[in-house]
């Protein structure tokens, strides 16, 4: 706090010391300007607590008041010293002002403001380029070189602001320019760009514009006034901005380059022996090129013009044919199109010639010499061992075939094909035919159908043994052996019979041998050997004869029967549970939509216990027990007695219909069926029945006591699926006894809960 005071006592210290001194000092300094010529212009100076005289300096000059021309106070009361310049020259006002005061005292010096430069504009010459170029002449230019442009603009005050265009794009970046006076004319500048700049090849035909910007070249009105930044002589890119006047001179650039070339015509489909093909090479070069074409081998310029034309074309025309072009400038690099005669495919000759003939276990070498464009595909076909002359079998795909190790699989006759495809076509050729003949030991061939390791027979067949094999010479000696037994082709034994060689159709030295046993017995089951022979070895086959015995009809007959006995048994029970209602998906409602009721449900009980067996009474048609005329004497039946269902449903206390007794007497005693109340729907079956008959007695009939019955309600109440109670709600009947013997309770309450 202390701190803080003795800052705010210096302060206040200083300011009153500054008042009381008075020290005069500058408010405002004059600044650089531009005016267009005879305007008016004026240059700012204000003096803060003025004591001395005010002064105007021009060029370190004293100015004097001059009425029409200078105007300012020496003494002004406010401190306004400023100066105002009318109809202004370029001779008479274009310099440096200055502002100054006087000393008042000997303790007030002088003051003198920074010198403020007043520029009379003097528009330039329009811009030049280099050697006097005119508007739209043209300027040459090598692609790829730095070239230096100047332009130039003469007698200007201040200097004009000079600016590069190519195009529209500005390059005024690539450039330095550079003020100097004018000795053509006193205070005016020439000003000179001199641009650095390296054209391409896409700039040739472009417009290269200097454009000279000045304040002096728009229609600025007679008192606007531009200020001039500070340092603008020594950095002409500070030229004020708001200068948009110019005038420019515009030329066009030929820019050299060397050539490039394209080739046109080359085609994109194959080019087919006998066509026509033109070739066209397009040089792209300023000045204009010469076109070269040479053929690769070939030492010899091939041509000179643009294009080349083949008619006819022939396959010894194929080549590599390079364009280039050269002019003042330099080569061009060279442009290749690849000439490919494409021709149908042609077979030479075949590599040894046939026919040929190969050893067992020799190496097979074939070549098939061919020619075509392009190259052929080589397939070597054999044709098929079974006798069918259109079908071939293929060997290999290169042009040369070598098998090794060969076997009589390889002999046959053999040809070889070329195949190449021009503009989508196939063409296909094929050679003579050429037969490979192997000679060697006897060899099994891969049949199997004919050589099997093991034959099944039944007992009392014919059984019939082949081994099929090929030898070249042809075997002389084939011998079957089985046991301590033999035999030789052609020959039989007993009931054996060896077959004499059977030749193959269409495989050359291939042969069947075939051993044929009649009435196979048991005994035979077991290894049958073939031993063949020729003049270079022997091979020996083996295969085993498996008897089997016949299967028994009878036991065939009694497996099917008990089948059919056990689905006849499955099938009877499966009815029988279903219609004794055993099954827990047996159950179905009745007409009325409820389960079918069961006979064997109690409903009821007696006071004393016991469980008689009632009997239901279904119908819904009745409403009065059976009538009296139908029972002996007149009486009601001792046994059950029926409360009608409809009584049951009875509304009120009162019950039953107008007009009607609703009381039923059964014997002695007598029932209230108004007091039987059962209110839910649909309605159940409601039974009343006493639980024995009248016994017998030898008094006369008046004179006998008759019992009273016991009597039961069953109450029957629909079930749900599969012999279930419904679970949405509980039951309830209520039955009330009325007679002569004490009665059981009141009210008896049958509740059924389902479940």
């Amino acid at each position: 706090m202390r701190f803080t005071s003795a800052c705010f006592v210096c302060g206040l210290a200083v300011l009153l010391s500054d008042f009381v001194r008075a020290v005069q000092q500058f408010e405002t300094e004059p600044v650089d300007v531009e005016v267009n010529p005879l305007q008016a212009v004026k240059l700012g100076c204000r003096i803060r607590n003025r004591k001395g005289e005010c002064v105007w300096l021009k060029n370190r000059r004293v100015v004097g008041k001059i009425p029409g021309k200078y105007h300012f106070s020496r003494e002004p009361g406010d401190g306004d010293c400023s100066i105002t310049i009318s109809n202004t020259k370029l001779e008479e006002d274009d310099g440096d002002w200055q502002c100054q005061v006087t000393m008042a005292s000997l303790e007030d010096l002088g003051l003198e403001s920074r010198e403020a430069s007043l520029r009379v504009r003097e528009a330039p010459l329009p811009p030049r380029i280099e050697d006097d170029n005119q508007h739209g002449d043209r300027i040459s230019a090598r692609a790829g070189e730095s070239r230096k442009i100047n332009c130039i603009s003469r007698m200007g005050n201040p200097p004009a602001y000079i600016r590069w265009f190519l195009g529209n794009e500005e390059i005024t970046h690539s450039s330095t320019q550079t003020n100097a006076t004018d000795v053509s004319k006193p205070k005016t500048f020439v000003a000179s760009s001199l641009l650095h700049y390296t054209f391409e090849k896409a700039d040739h035909g472009r417009t290269l514009s200097c454009r000279a910007y000045h304040g002096a070249y728009g229609a600025a009105s007679p008192t606007s006034q531009i200020p001039i930044e500070s340092g603008y002589y020594n950095d002409v890119r500070h030229h004020p901005t708001a200068v948009s006047s110019y005038k420019e001179v515009t030329v066009t650039l030929d820019v050299m380059y060397k050539p490039t070339v394209r080739l046109e015509g080359n085609p994109h489909q194959d080019i087919e022996e006998g066509g026509n093909l033109t070739v066209r090479c397009v040089a792209d070069a300023n000045p204009p090129a010469n076109i070269v074409w040479r053929k690769s081998g070939h030492a010899s310029i091939f041509g000179i013009k643009e294009e080349i034309t083949f008619t006819g074309i022939k396959r010894s025309n194929s080549g590599v044919y390079s364009c280039s072009a050269r002019n003042d400038v330099g080569d061009s690099p060279e442009t290749q199109i690849v000439v490919d005669v494409k021709y149908k495919p042609k077979i030479v000759r075949i590599e040894p010639p046939p026919p040929l003939t190969f050893d067992m276990r020799e190496q097979i070498r074939l070549t098939c010499v061919t020619e075509g464009n392009p190259t052929p595909k080589i397939s070597w076909l054999q044709q098929n061992g079974n006798g069918d002359q259109k079908v071939w079998n293929m060997r290999g795909r290169e042009s040369t075939l070598v098998v090794n190790n060969a076997t009589y699989e390889y002999q046959g006759v053999y040809i070889c094909e070329a195949a190449n495809e021009i503009k989508g076509k196939l063409y296909r050729v094929q050679s003579q035919e050429a037969r490979v003949d192997i000679k060697g030991p006897p060899m099994i061939t891969a049949d199997p159908v004919s050589n099997r390791d093991r034959i099944v027979v039944r007992s009392d067949d014919d059984a019939l043994i082949t081994v099929a094999f090929c030898a070249d010479p042809r075997p002389h000696e084939v011998i079957w052996t089985w046991g301590s037994q033999s035999l030789l082709a052609g020959k039989t034994l007993f009931r054996y019979v060896a077959d004499p060689l059977d030749k193959e159709p269409g495989r050359d030295d291939c042969y069947k041998a075939n051993l044929t046993i009649r009435s196979v017995q048991k005994g035979d089951a077991r290894r049958f050997s073939v031993n063949i022979t020729n003049s270079h070895g022997s091979v020996e086959y083996s295969t085993l004869l498996d008897v089997r015995e016949p299967v028994s009809m009878s036991l065939v007959f009694a497996m099917t029967t008990g089948g059919v006995a056990f689905l006849l048994v499955s099938i009877t029970v499966f009815v029988y549970l279903v219609r004794s209602e055993k099954l827990c998906f047996t159950r179905k409602y009745s007409a009325s939509g409820m389960f079918k009721n069961d006979p064997n449900s109690d409903s009821g009980s007696s006071s004393s216990g016991e469980h008689p067996q009632p009997t239901h009474n279904t119908s819904r048609d009745k409403l009065t027990p059976k009538s009296k005329k139908n029972q002996p004497n007149g009486k009601p039946p001792a046994g059950n007695a029926a409360i009608p269902p409809d009584a049951l449903y009875a509304g009120g206390g009162n019950g039953g219909r107008s007009g009607q007794n609703n009381t039923v007497v059964t014997g002695q005693a007598s029932y209230d069926v108004n007091a039987i109340k059962v209110p839910v729907l649909p309605k159940p079956d409601v039974t009343l029945s006493s639980s024995r008959p009248p016994l017998p007695s030898s008094q006369p009939p008046h004179q006998q006591v008759q019992p009273s019955p016991l009597v039961y309600a069953s109450l029957d109440l629909p079930q749900g699926p599969n012999g279930r109670l419904r679970p949405d709600r509980t039951e309830y009947a209520q039955v009330q006894f009325h007679g002569q013997r004490p009665p059981p309770p009141n009210v008896t309450t049958v509740s059924v809960q389902q479940f």
